[in-house]
């Protein structure tokens, strides 16, 4: 039989069903990236939220009597500790402790070093409340979610402690806070942050780049064809 003759109605499709896939509608795509800047916000300022409405827990650290203990205070108190311990298997004694509205220093056995202040931002929040929130919007079962988020937290923490550490050593050894800290550290961040999307991607949520493109894609298309009908 000639390749003219052949009668298509008997070929078999062979595409795996995971593979075939329609593009998103822009309202799919709206409600994914609502759905990111929605629960992007609310792990930023959860802190913010908890003390607007009283929701406070008051506990006993060693600081300032009757301080207010929220999360942020926790995450960089956690940061802190978290960098001094690590510091300390190299014989460098750091310590931190809690002044005026709650801030974490560290403080390097290092002659003249300056202190450092762990600042809301230098905890990786921004990572982690945006990275968890793509995965609670990438559309999968609820367990994947809650797995892929508790990864992208515990991930950028132990990362963002190493970030720190190195940060330290860096200015020990002569180099200056702009090369440490704005340079090298903020390339490692996003060095971690391209890991643990990837990480993601092949061992816990197949479809977690696949829906960012998609999203994108989605308002493209359902853009250009709302335009090409006005």
């Amino acid at each position: 039989m000639s390749e003219n003759n052949i009668d298509e109605s008997k070929i078999i499709d062979v595409t795996p069903k995971d593979i075939k896939k329609e593009r998103w509608t822009l309202q799919q795509s709206i409600i994914y990236f609502v759905t990111v800047v929605v629960f992007t916000l609310l792990f930023l300022y959860i802190s913010e939220i908890i003390e607007f409405f009283y929701i406070l827990f008051r506990i006993d650290y060693g600081g300032d009597p009757g301080q207010i203990w929220t999360l942020d205070l926790w995450l960089r108190y956690a940061t802190s500790k978290g960098a001094s311990d690590f510091l300390s298997l190299f014989n460098i004694a750091p310590s931190y402790t809690f002044v005026g509205g709650g801030s974490v220093l560290i403080y390097p056995n290092a002659g003249s070093l300056s202190p450092m202040e762990v600042i809301k931002l230098c905890t990786g929040i921004e990572a982690m409340a945006l990275l968890s929130a793509l995965v609670i919007a990438t559309p999968t079962k609820w367990w994947k979610k809650i797995i892929g988020a508790l990864f992208m937290i515990l991930g950028i923490y132990f990362a963002n402690v190493l970030r720190i550490v190195i940060t330290v050593v860096l200015l020990m050894n002569g180099f200056t806070f702009y090369i440490a800290h704005e340079v090298l550290a903020a390339t490692m961040t996003i060095i971690f942050t391209i890991l643990f999307v990837l990480i993601t991607q092949i061992f816990i949520i197949r479809n977690f780049i696949d829906s960012m493109i998609d999203g994108v894609l989605g308002i493209y298309y359902g853009l250009l064809n709302y335009f090409k009908t006005k």
